[in-house]
This record gives C-alpha cells, sequence and structure tokens, in this order.
C-alpha cells in the first residue's frame, strides 16, 4: 500500500483559559476558541471572529516539563517572584489532526500547538 499523505486543516484558535493538570509539572490543558477572518479581513488581523465551539488543546512544548526543567530552564534559577505560566494568546492549530485523549474520565478530541510557556511575576 503506497504512503498516503494527510493534509490537516491549519486554523487559529485563541486559548481562552487553562487548567493545571493534576500530578503534573508545569502541565495544562487549554480551552481554545477557533477563529476565522472575517468577511474583507485585512492584514491588521483585527477582523477575527469566532468559528465554532470551543475545543480542548494541549502544549506540545509542556511533554517534556519536570519540577527542575521547563523548556531546558530551570525553574530554582528564576528570580524570586517569578514562574513559568500556562500560555495565552493565539495560536495555530492543526484540525484535521485532533487526537482522543482521556481527561477525568471522559475521552475529549484534543488539539495540539507549539509554545515556549512565558515567564510571568512581579520584582519585589
Amino acid at each position: 500500500m503506497p504512503f498516503q499523505r494527510a493534509y490537516p486543516v491549519v486554523q487559529l484558535a485563541r486559548i481562552t483559559s487553562s487548567t493545571a493538570i493534576t500530578g503534573e509539572n508545569y502541565r495544562w490543558t487549554y480551552t481554545l476558541q477557533p477563529l476565522r477572518f472575517a468577511s474583507g479581513a485585512d492584514i491588521a488581523g483585527e477582523d477575527l471572529e469566532n468559528a465554532g465551539g470551543t475545543l480542548t488543546g494541549v502544549n506540545l512544548r509542556e511533554f517534556e516539563n519536570t519540577a527542575t526543567s521547563v523548556q531546558g530552564q530551570n525553574p530554582s534559577n528564576l528570580p524570586s517572584g517569578f514562574d513559568f505560566s500556562a500560555c495565552s494568546g493565539i495560536v495555530h492549530v492543526q484540525t484535521g489532526a485532533a487526537f482522543p485523549l482521556t481527561s477525568s474520565g471522559t475521552t475529549v478530541p484534543v488539539l495540539f500547538f507549539s509554545l515556549d510557556n512565558p515567564v510571568t511575576g512581579t520584582c519585589s
């Protein structure tokens, strides 16, 4: 059987919320709102509108996060008052590549994105 390549559809999505994964270090599940450009949108990108219901997302960059390494950085080396946090903003997801994963006993389709976790905090 010849190799068949599937071309997933890439779509923009806004991260609307995040929930820490119990028992994991620096990992979250995300609620994603799919977006599309409104009719007549311009390059400024201000004409994004919702494109359907929310979906569950997982950040691939977080798969290897541990208590002592977040994307290759040791959290204990951050200044006091700072820590790695969940991602926010607009990401691109491959909607044709949703995987059924179980969360809290329920299986849901999960979309993946890849984004470094930000460092947040305030100086004391």
